[in-house]
């Protein structure tokens, strides 16, 4: 079901897609692969006061949504009170059925220490927050944390809090107790280190009970007829009394912990004081599955699969039979099958979407649900065939959005995972269709021509053209390219036709849209391995350019980061001296004034404050300015652009929705929208129409303020 959410002045209201979308025509082995709405993370099951039980969904940045048996549709749940559009982890009082705890963020966040606020400001945890009406409105981030030398850390969960928090863990009979694991960057120590925090008083105040330095913990489980609590991450670790003590099981028949990535636990199945394991052995560079019969002493190997990467790893055992299990390998689903004394893997994964983060039974065990980077999929033949299950969720983590310059509505959107999406409103009443598998990620209209239609996917290094509004496609990549940024930049001019960029570690430019291409070395002295994150054209001039490159210079010495060329890319200048925020600070955006080409603005993501800066002369370096009054210093940017309305309007998509410039003032102009990051921003020219692609939450359609 679309969210029916408005706002008076934007008018904003969800376009989709919530349901999964259709083929254009003959479809082929990279549409279907990439065919999906979005990344489901998790399934939770609460209890109603009658006994029933309510299906929850998780999503990484999509908020939560319940399952209504009557209606046979999703419905949002997520209050605006969460600060963050993720969920990772929820829990509910064993014993008032109306308190809900929720782990905000993304469970599966990519901690990268070498970036800005470790290159994961849009997914890190932002708290545990609470809830005493079952969902309906919600307090946090709740409780006092506490630091190893007993002081409160009051800023342990600043945004970016630089955390990871995956789970949470209730004591079913004494409920005052309770468990939260989180792995972070030691930047001290220079290491990541796990934590499990420990509350005695419904979660008032943590201490930390467990500090993991051999890797990321990120399993908590917790075996109710044993009284035993695992944690895991590169090893095992077990506690007996819910966390006052703990035991590295090091010596139980695991591999060493140096030559593990994850672990995926399995707890409270079949006989008392049983534990699964999946181990991600780096070393093997397979998927291992172990089981112990004895709380955890011992382990025996069952079987082997492909190996999954660390951040998407699943392992489900069937809640009344213990040899049915399922779980992640590679990108696929595989089940063990049991031959005698002797178990092998087959694949189970049916047509479903790559990419598994979480495996999961029905506590009856009629089904079993797949959470994956293309929805929620469900089987009751033990993976023989799948269902889509997640159809009428709006969770589409888009990257990027184009609108075509006709009366007609045509949106083009680069999906996460799922590709490159088209919208037709003149189509079954309007329709979403899979144009271009892969990642979908950077799209452009031309300006004039809106048959002509551009593509980027960065993770396969794949620049497209279409011809006909987008339905089918040919692979233009520049020869000689080389791999671009994961967001690879991508440009097409918004008022003379046919002209594109194309940023790579050089510019490709293109003036016969996309046919070929000519190379322009930027600067000879620059590192080979720095890529471009943002290129844009002066909308009033043909001829000048402006390209920026990844990740902040790390000290005071500001060059090499953004420059201009006003003879189509033929000599450039670097105009990065005096551009104070990219010392700390990668740049995401980039936007020229439409009537005066030395006028342009750049956007900012990271850990520092001042996340636009703005020269009015060309980047003069003593003529940079910070504009951020009315913005958050948390408020990440990843996307600008002008209106061009008689005041020329700039936009900004952020961490937290959409936001305009008005007399050096940004002004939000989010009312109506989920709470959530804005990833891709575009406005019709013609008439203001106003397209934000949101991470998470898929495409709104508004206005701007003409």
């Amino acid at each position: 079901m679309l969210l029916e959410l408005r706002a008076q002045a934007q008018d904003w209201r969800a376009l989709g897609p919530s349901t999964f979308p259709e083929f254009p025509g003959k479809s082929d082995f990279f549409l279907k692969n990439a065919r999906g709405i979005g990344r489901a993370g998790a399934v939770r099951f609460l209890k109603q006061a009658d006994g029933a039980l309510i299906r929850i969904l998780l999503t990484p940045y999509g908020g939560m949504w319940k399952w209504n048996q009557e209606m046979l549709i999703w419905e949002v749940i997520t209050s605006s009170d969460l600060l963050e559009g993720g969920v990772a982890d929820l829990q509910q009082h064993p014993k008032n059925l109306s308190k809900w705890y929720a782990v905000a963020g993304d469970a599966d966040c990519i901690l990268d220490h070498n970036g800005p606020a470790l290159w994961a400001e849009h997914c890190v945890s932002s708290g545990l927050f609470r809830s005493e009406d079952a969902g309906r409105s919600w307090e946090g981030p709740i409780g006092n944390w506490i630091r190893p030398d007993g002081s409160v850390d009051t800023n342990f969960w600043t945004a970016p809090s630089g955390k990871v928090a995956r789970r949470l863990i209730i004591d079913p009979k004494r409920p005052a107790r309770m468990c939260l694991v989180l792995h972070t960057y030691d930047y001290s120590e220079r290491r990541y280190t796990g934590y499990v925090y420990r509350s005695l008083d419904a979660g008032a105040n943590w201490y930390p009970v467990l500090q993991d330095t051999l890797g990321r913990l990120k399993e908590l489980e917790y075996d109710q007829r044993a009284g035993v609590l695992y944690a895991a991450g590169s090893a095992l670790y077990r506690s007996l009394d819910f966390g006052s003590h703990w035991t590295l099981l090091d010596h139980s028949g695991l591999p060493a912990a140096k030559t593990v990535s994850r672990m995926e636990l399995s707890v409270g199945v079949g006989r008392s004081g049983m534990v699964d394991l999946l181990v991600v052995n780096d070393s093997l560079r397979t998927n291992q599955i172990f089981r112990s019969l004895d709380k955890g002493c011992s382990f025996s190997l069952l079987g082997n699969g492909a190996a999954s990467p660390p951040w998407r790893t699943a392992l489900a055992v069937h809640p009344e039979d213990p040899e049915l299990i399922f779980f992640s390998a590679g990108n696929k689903v595989n089940r063990l099958v049991r031959s005698a004394t002797t178990w092998r893997a087959v694949y189970a994964g049916g047509d479903l979407h790559d990419d598994v983060h979480e495996l999961m039974f029905d506590p009856q065990g009629k089904y079993l649900l797949a959470s994956t980077d293309g929805g929620l999929y469900a089987t009751t033949d033990s993976g023989k065939t799948w269902s889509k299950a997640s159809e009428s969720v709006s969770m589409a983590e888009c990257w990027d959005v184009a609108i075509a310059p006709d009366t007609s509505l045509r949106v083009l959107s680069g999906l996460q995972d799922c590709g490159t999406v088209l919208y037709r409103s003149d189509t079954l009443g309007g329709a979403w269709f899979i144009v271009r598998g892969g990642d979908g990620m950077g799209v452009e209209f031309d300006a004039e021509n809106d048959s002509v239609a551009y593509h980027a996917d960065g993770n396969n290094t794949i620049v497209g053209r279409s011809g006909n509004g987008g339905i089918t496609w040919n692979t233009c990549t520049p020869k000689g390219s080389g791999r671009g940024y994961y967001l690879t930049a991508l440009a097409a001019h918004p008022v003379y036709p046919d002209l594109v960029l194309s940023g790579f570690h050089d510019l490709f430019i293109s003036r016969d849209e996309g046919r070929s291409w000519t190379r322009h070395r930027v600067d000879s002295t620059l590192d080979p391995g720095l890529t471009m994150t943002a290129v844009a054209w002066a909308p009033s001039d043909s001829l000048t350019i402006y390209v920026a490159f990844e990740n902040p210079v790390w000290s005071d010495r500001l060059k090499q980061r953004l420059y201009k060329s006003t003879d189509g890319g033929d000599t450039w200048v670097d105009i990065t001296s005096g551009l104070q925020s990219v010392a700390w600070m990668s740049i995401t955006s980039l936007a020229v004034h439409p009537d005066h080409a030395e006028w342009i603005t750049v956007g900012f993501r990271g850990g520092a404050k001042g996340k636009v800066m703005q020269n009015r002369s060309g980047g003069v370096a003593q003529r940079w300015q910070t504009v951020v009054e009315g913005l958050s210093g948390s408020n990440d940017v990843y996307a600008l652009t002008y209106d061009w309305d008689a005041h020329r309007t700039l936009y900004a998509g952020t961490r937290r929705g959409v936001w305009h410039l008005q007399d050096n003032r940004w002004s939000d102009w989010s009312g109506g929208l989920p709470a959530c990051m804005i990833s891709g921003l575009a406005i019709r020219k013609s008439d203001g129409l106003l397209v934000a692609g949101t991470h998470g939450w898929g495409v709104w359609m508004g206005h701007t303020h003409r």
